[in-house]
């Protein structure tokens, strides 16, 4: 059996695949419209470039310190101190996106299947599912990814594949209405659903290879940016743009009306929501082993398996401190416009620097060609 600590590149490729893709999938549309109405793919075109920018830096930070954890090679770039604080910011940040994450993970699984079911339940069930996970190792996250790749994307395929019949291209039109500053802000605020590439940081001290981790990043930043493409002509080419705008989950009600034979599945939109079940799952299982692989590093600690457990109630917790999935989202989005580039460029972006100006890292591994 392979290590459960060590994964290879086409693991982490699925891994982030699912990672940007899973939550921002529904709502990705819809930020789009607010901003840019029918200029709204320009946007998504525009977030995945700077979701390439935010790789780029982050994967030549990381090739520059093969098989190290952040914490270490944080503290060989600045010092203990700095990478004891940085780690912690960190943690803090995983914790704050993670309940977030959490808690629309639960409204929507309790909105649309266990409608009955007390959303405190609903909640529980998912982090003890995902604490359990966690347990299991890093390598095996990814071969639950490696399965969960084929179950989902291979029916979205064939749905919005039929879903393009029913676009209606007026819909679309017309093209190039929206002001610079929209597209400037709009683009920004859907780039910071790529925020997921930041676990890079933590994650390539488990690949077997490191120097190949930029071109997978950004080939996986490219598919998800295609992906969004696709799901936003098709649903602003069903709904409209003001139809759109007015749903906080539009791919959900979208799917209802793209006409499927009845050989395929008689509720499309069901199938996509054990889709985003299956990748907002993965997600916030990352987010919750990272969280003790960085509470192991924080302390200095030799085993991390006691640490997920005592995670349950953070989480849970803070899951339920907003009174709504609408106040869920404000905050979210709040946290993400202020502080969802910190470490998906701000603090990856500094330490290259440092390590560049003091010529620290590994130079023979960080200038192998991917």
């Amino acid at each position: 059996m392979i290590s459960n600590q060590k994964i290879s590149i086409k693991q982490i490729m699925i891994l982030l695949i699912l990672d940007m893709f899973g939550a921002a999938s529904l709502v990705t549309p819809r930020i789009a419209v607010e901003y840019g109405e029918q200029d709204g793919w320009i946007l998504i075109i525009i977030a995945g470039l700077l979701a390439m920018i935010y790789g780029w830096v982050i994967t030549k930070l990381t090739r520059m310190f093969p098989h190290k954890t952040f914490t270490e090679y944080t503290e060989e770039i600045t010092n203990k101190f700095f990478a004891i604080l940085l780690s912690v910011l960190f943690l803090i940040k995983l914790l704050i996106i993670g309940s977030f994450e959490l808690r629309i993970f639960g409204e929507l699984t309790n909105q649309m299947l266990l409608n009955r079911t007390p959303i405190e339940v609903v909640l529980l069930l998912i982090l003890l599912v995902a604490v359990y996970l966690a347990r299991k190792g890093y390598e095996v996250r990814a071969r639950v990814g490696e399965l969960l790749i084929y179950m989902a994307f291979i029916p979205i395929v064939i749905v919005f594949g039929f879903g393009l019949f029913s676009v209606e291209l007026t819909n679309l039109a017309p093209f190039f209405v929206a002001e610079y500053k929209e597209i400037i802000n709009g683009s920004y605020a859907v780039s910071l659903r790529f925020i997921s590439i930041e676990l890079i940081l933590i994650a390539a001290a488990f690949l077997t290879e490191p120097q190949k981790i930029t071109k997978a990043s950004l080939k996986s930043i490219g598919i998800v940016t295609a992906m969004h493409l696709v799901i936003y002509f098709v649903t602003i080419g069903t709904f409209g743009v003001r139809e759109t705008a007015n749903h906080i989950w539009p791919v959900i009600p979208m799917m209802k009306v793209i006409n499927l034979p009845q050989i395929f599945v008689d509720r499309q939109d069901a199938l996509m929501m054990t889709f985003w079940m299956f990748t907002a799952f993965v997600y916030f299982n990352g987010i919750v082993f990272f969280s003790s692989f960085l509470i192991q590093d924080i302390l200095g600690l030799k085993y991390r398996d006691y640490i997920v457990l005592p995670l349950v109630p953070v989480f849970y917790i803070l899951a339920l401190i907003p009174d709504n999935i609408i106040q869920t989202y404000n905050w979210m989005n709040t946290y993400l416009l202020y502080g969802g580039l910190s470490f998906s460029l701000v603090v990856p972006l500094i330490l290259l620097v440092i390590a560049k100006f003091k010529k620290l890292g590994d130079a023979k591994d960080e200038k192998k060609t991917d």
